[in-house]
C-alpha cells in the first residue's frame, strides 16, 4: 500500500500546477522500474520539486536508495519508540502552523536538554525528517526555510557527532527530500560555529551553503529582514507562540499520522525486497 496524503491531487492538476501529461509519463516510467508502488500524491510531490521529468526520475531513485542505506534514520518510525521519545525530550522541532503567502514552510529546531551525554544524532535526524514529512502530507511546497538555534550546544556535543550519519543526512536532504531548502538561519552562534562548520562543510553543497545565514545573540533581530515576523517563534521576537509550544503541537500532529509513517517505512521494506 502506498502512503495516503491529505491534499487534493486532482485540484493541483486542474489548476495547472502539475502537468497531467508529465504526471502520466512519470507513472509509466515508475511502472517500468523495480520500485514500490508510488501514490499519485507522491509522484506530484516529486514533480513539484523537480526541474524536469528526468530530474524527477533521478530523485525517485535516490529517495529510496538513500533511505535503504540509512536504516538508523528511516526505520522504526514509531514516535512511541524509545529512541524517538528520547529525541523529543532533548530537541524541540516545530513546523509553523501556516505557510507563507508564496507557499514556503518555516521549520525551527532548538535544544531543550543541553546535556551532551543525552545528545544522539541518529534519533534527532530521524525526528527531523519525520517532521518534514508532516508538512508534505498537506501538499507540495515552494520551499523550506530552517531556523536552527545553537543555544546550549557546546564543545562536548561535537564529540558525539558521527560523520557517517552526518553524510547520509545531508545527502538525503540535498538530493532526495521532496522539498527544496530555500534558506537556513542559524541563530545564537557564539564561539563554536567555526568548529561546527569545519565538520559539516564537506557535506554541504555550494548552493546550499550560499543560503545559510548566521546570527550572534545580539543579531537575532536581523532575521526579520529575511523571514516575516508572523512566521517566527516568540523566542526570537516573532509573533508566533514560544518554540516549546509550537514543537508540542508539531509532535501532537505527528502522533496522529502514525499510520502514514508506517506506510512510508513499508515502502522502503518493499524496495529492499525488490533489490534482493
Amino acid at each position: 500500500m502506498s502512503p495516503n496524503y491529505s491534499f487534493d491531487a486532482s485540484e493541483l492538476i486542474r489548476d495547472g500546477k502539475i502537468q497531467a501529461e508529465t504526471l502520466n509519463q512519470l507513472k509509466d516510467w515508475c511502472d517500468s522500474q523495480k520500485l514500490p508502488n508510488l501514490s499519485e500524491h507522491q509522484q506530484i510531490l516529486i514533480l513539484s520539486c523537480a526541474n524536469s521529468l528526468k530530474d524527477a526520475q533521478n530523485i525517485i531513485g535516490k529517495y529510496f536508495k538513500y533511505k535503504s542505506e540509512a536504516p538508523e534514520i528511516f526505520s522504526d518510525l514509531n514516535l512511541q519508540a524509545e529512541d524517538l521519545q528520547q529525541a523529543i525530550n532533548i530537541y524541540d522541532i516545530s513546523v509553523t502552523p501556516q505557510r507563507t503567502a508564496d507557499n514556503v514552510v518555516i521549520a525551527c529546531g532548538k535544544l531543550k536538554d543541553t546535556s551532551y551525554s543525552n545528545f544522539n544524532l541518529g534519533p534527532l535526524f530521524k525526528l527531523t525528517l519525520m517532521a518534514s514529512e508532516l508538512y508534505l502530507y498537506e501538499g507540495p511546497v515552494e520551499g523550506l526555510v530552517l531556523i536552527i538555534d545553537m543555544e546550549g550546544f557546546g564543545f562536548l556535543h561535537l564529540t558525539k557527532i558521527r560523520l557517517g550519519i552526518l553524510q547520509k543526512f545531508f545527502q538525503f536532504i540535498q538530493e532526495a527530500m521532496l522539498s527544496k531548502i530555500k534558506a537556513v538561519h542559524v541563530v545564537n552562534t557564539e564561539s563554536l560555529i567555526d568548529k561546527i562548520l569545519l565538520i559539516v562543510r564537506p557535506f554541504i553543497k555550494r548552493e546550499i551553503f550560499e543560503v545559510i545565514h548566521f546570527y550572534r545573540r545580539d543579531e537575532v533581530h536581523e532575521i526579520f529582514k529575511k523571514v516575516p515576523r508572523t512566521y517566527v517563534p516568540a523566542d526570537y521576537g516573532g509573533s508566533l507562540p514560544a518554540q516549546n509550544i509550537l514543537a508540542a503541537n508539531t509532535y501532537r500532529k505527528m502522533v496522529q499520522l502514525q499510520s502514514f509513517y508506517a506506510e512510508l517505512e513499508e515502502q522502503v521494506k518493499i524496495y529492499n525486497k525488490l533489490k534482493e
